[in-house]
């Protein structure tokens, strides 16, 4: 049974919708605020890895090596690898954090390969801050002043490299790759370390001393020279101080004779021409 129930309008009526209020601007509309006090989350800048402390930064970097006892062979050559290849790109603070830890764990393979009677020093003391070039002066300082360091970082980089291969592939030849940075390289970069400390000493080499146009003829060399200008030609059996390119002094070398004879024998003969020359 249906019941159908009939009103006397079936229209509904019509609802009436207000219109929006007009625009007004937000700044308009809002009452003024009062200052309130700083909050420091608002304030503090956005953190990064050039924004850390070097401390913590070095820590994170110590973190990414795993540690002794769950350290695999494989595991870690990799993780050093990664160290080189990737993680000390990124920025200026990664790169020093990096290679303050990756130093401090080759230091003993390098000091292992250092031929007879050669020395090496990678690490000396560097003269006070304020007579070093801008180049060399924290936290700019990317490049050190020690020019045998250079040699030990190629000896990392080539050291990583050589591991992983190993690991990867029993393909891989196991030749003396360091042959050439050992006979040649540390040799020449520590002569060059010892000319500056020996010549610095003398007074025929500086660090703040200008540089040299190129058409400096050897005649006309200043007194003192500048250390950026130097190098060394270097062999086991002869060695020279190169200046622009041209070698100015050369002495002659015995097979046992250490590198700090050889430079002490080059500074004073560099003495000999720059006095001559004056």
């Amino acid at each position: 049974m249906v019941l159908i129930v009939q009103t006397k309008d079936a229209t509904l009526p019509s609802r009436h919708v207000n219109a929006p209020p007009p625009y007004t601007p937000l700044a308009a509309a809002a009452p003024p605020r009062t200052p309130g006090p700083a909050s420091p989350f608002r304030s503090s800048p956005k953190v990064s890895f050039d924004s850390l402390p070097p401390h913590i930064l070095l820590q994170i970097v110590n973190a990414t090596v795993p540690p002794q006892s769950l350290r695999t062979p494989e595991y870690y050559i990799e993780s050093l690898y990664w160290l080189t290849h990737s993680l000390r790109l990124v920025s200026r603070s990664t790169y020093i954090a990096c290679m303050n830890f990756l130093r401090s764990t080759f230091l003993t393979d390098y000091l292992t390969n250092i031929k007879h009677p050669y020395t090496c020093d990678p690490f000396p003391l560097e003269p006070p801050e304020a007579s070093l070039p801008p180049q060399y002066q924290r936290p700019q300082a990317i490049v050190s002043l020690q020019r045998e360091m250079a040699v030990l970082d190629r000896f990392i980089a080539l050291k990583c490299s050589e591991d992983v291969r190993s690991y990867q592939t029993e393909l891989h030849l196991d030749l003396d790759h360091f042959k050439d940075l050992f006979e040649l390289e540390q040799p020449k970069a520590r002569t060059e370390d010892l000319i500056r400390k020996y010549g610095m000493r003398a007074g025929v080499v500086s660090l703040v001393a200008p540089p040299l146009a190129t058409s400096t003829p050897i005649s006309r060399l200043p007194t003192p020279l500048p250390f950026s200008a130097i190098s060394v030609n270097f062999s086991p059996r002869k060695v020279g101080v190169t200046i622009l390119r041209r070698t100015v002094v050369d002495v002659r070398r015995d097979r046992d004779e250490t590198l700090e004879s050889v430079a002490k024998r080059l500074v004073k003969e560099l003495a000999r021409v720059l006095g001559r020359a004056g």
